[in-house]
């Protein structure tokens, strides 16, 4: 099983701790995804982000509420390889 996550950095590569917010979640629990494939949207500080799926797989399990305020690196999922 694989997770995926919402890891950030500024532009000089240094780590940075914006206000993140998981803005929607495209895909449901048993739904499957293959790579590449927009998978969720998150917010920092002026921009938005899309965190696209590693893999082909199936999300197993979603760790993030819509909406909600995460800290960079917050595992967002899991998602089983077929």
């Amino acid at each position: 099983m694989d997770q995926f996550d919402g890891r950030n950095k500024g532009s000089d590569g240094s780590k940075r701790r914006p206000q993140v917010v998981d803005r929607a979640m495209f895909k449901r629990e048993g739904d499957p995804v293959t790579v590449h494939e927009p998978l969720v949207e998150i917010d920092t500080d002026n921009v938005t982000h899309e965190i696209r799926t590693p893999v082909t797989a199936v999300l197993s399990k979603i760790l993030v509420k819509d909406g909600g305020t995460i800290e960079p690196g917050t595992v967002l999922g899991m998602i089983d390889t077929v």
